[in-house]
C-alpha cells in the first residue's frame, strides 16, 4: 500500500473487550498493508492485582495494558504476560503487572514504561498509551448517591447513571491534554471498543480534554454495541451527555432488532449489523470479529 494511503486506526477502550478485539483487527491485514494503529487504555482499574499494586504504589491501573499488550503479542509471550502467581507471596499478582510496575519505577513515566514493554512483547506494530499517568478514582452517581471504585462501579453497568467523573488529588493535571490530544485529533478512525460501558471505555475518554480532541477529529467513529446488552439505548444518552454532543457515526451490533430502537433515538447514526457470537455469547468470536475487519465496511 501506497504510504500516502496508509490509514490510521485509533482504539479506546480497556479490559478484555478492547484486547479481545485488537488480534482480530492485525490479523484481518494482508502482510503488505500499511496502517498505523494506536489505543488509549483506560487505567482506572482498582480490583485484583492492579488494584493492590495502585493502592500501595499511589499509582495509575496496569492490569488493561497489560491485556492490551498481551492481546498484541505472540502467543508464549501471552502466556508469560498472563501468568497469574499461585504462591502465597506473590499472589494475585500476574507476570505482566510486576514487569509494568518495574518499567514504571525505573522510567518514572507510564508512556515510557508501556512504549519499552510494548516494544519487547508485541509482535504486531502498535502505539499502546495510557488514558493517563495520574493516579485517580473513577466516581459514578446513581440515586444521588457517590460509588468510587471501577470495581464497585461496574455492579451497575446494566443502569443508567446520574454522573461518572474522575476523582484525583490535583483536578487540573486530569483535566490537561496531553500527547494523547494529537494523536485523537489527526487519526482516521475511531474506534468505542465493546467491554463494560462506564468503566472501560468512557474511562478511557474522559481524562485529559480527550473529548475535546475527538470534536475536532474528522475521522469516521464507529462504536460496538455490547453482546447482550440490555440498556444501550440509555448508555448512549448517557454518552452523548457526559461527552458534550460526541456521537459514533456507525454502531456495530450483532442484535438485529436494535436497528429500529437507534432510528428512533439517534437517526442519524448508521446501524451496522454483523454476526459476532461464538460459544461465549458476552465475548466477541475471534474468526467472527476478523471477518468484520476484513470487509472494511468504512475504508
Amino acid at each position: 500500500m501506497n504510504l500516502q494511503n496508509k490509514k490510521s486506526f485509533l482504539f479506546f477502550g480497556g479490559g478484555s473487550g478492547l484486547s479481545n478485539i485488537l488480534k482480530p483487527f492485525v490479523n484481518s491485514f494482508k502482510n503488505d498493508e500499511e496502517y498505523d494503529l494506536s489505543a488509549i487504555v483506560s487505567t482506572f482499574d482498582n480490583g485484583g492485582s492492579t488494584g493492590i499494586i495502585r493502592s500501595n504504589k499511589k499509582i495509575p491501573a496496569l492490569g488493561d495494558l497489560r491485556k492490551v499488550i498481551s492481546s498484541l503479542s505472540s502467543e508464549s509471550n501471552s502466556l508469560f504476560l498472563e501468568y497469574r502467581f499461585s504462591n502465597r507471596l506473590l499472589f494475585p499478582h500476574t507476570v505482566g503487572n510486576i514487569i509494568l510496575e518495574n518499567f514504571l519505577n525505573k522510567r518514572k513515566s507510564l508512556f515510557d514504561a508501556v512504549k519499552e514493554v510494548s516494544s519487547i512483547y508485541i509482535e504486531h506494530e502498535a502505539n499502546i498509551f495510557p488514558a493517563s499517568e495520574i493516579y485517580a478514582n473513577l466516581v459514578a452517581v446513581i440515586n444521588k448517591k457517590n460509588i468510587y471504585g471501577e470495581e464497585n462501579i461496574g455492579d451497575f453497568e446494566n443502569k443508567i447513571l446520574e454522573d461518572l467523573y474522575l476523582k484525583a488529588i490535583d483536578e487540573k493535571k486530569i483535566l490537561n491534554p496531553i500527547s494523547n490530544f494529537s494523536i485523537i485529533k489527526n487519526t482516521d478512525y475511531i474506534f468505542f471498543a465493546p467491554g463494560s460501558f462506564y468503566t472501560s471505555l468512557l474511562a478511557s475518554i474522559l481524562p485529559h480534554k480527550s473529548t475535546d480532541a475527538i470534536k475536532l477529529s474528522k475521522s469516521k467513529k464507529i462504536m460496538f454495541q455490547n453482546l447482550e446488552d440490555t440498556n444501550f439505548i440509555g448508555k448512549l444518552k448517557f454518552f452523548y451527555h457526559k461527552t458534550d454532543g460526541i456521537l459514533p457515526d456507525y454502531i456495530v451490533s450483532s442484535d438485529d432488532k436494535f436497528e429500529l430502537k437507534l432510528k428512533k433515538t439517534f437517526p442519524e447514526i448508521v446501524f451496522l449489523y454483523h454476526d459476532f457470537i461464538g460459544k461465549n455469547k458476552m465475548i466477541h468470536d475471534y474468526e467472527k470479529t476478523k471477518n468484520f475487519f476484513e470487509k472494511k465496511y468504512f475504508f
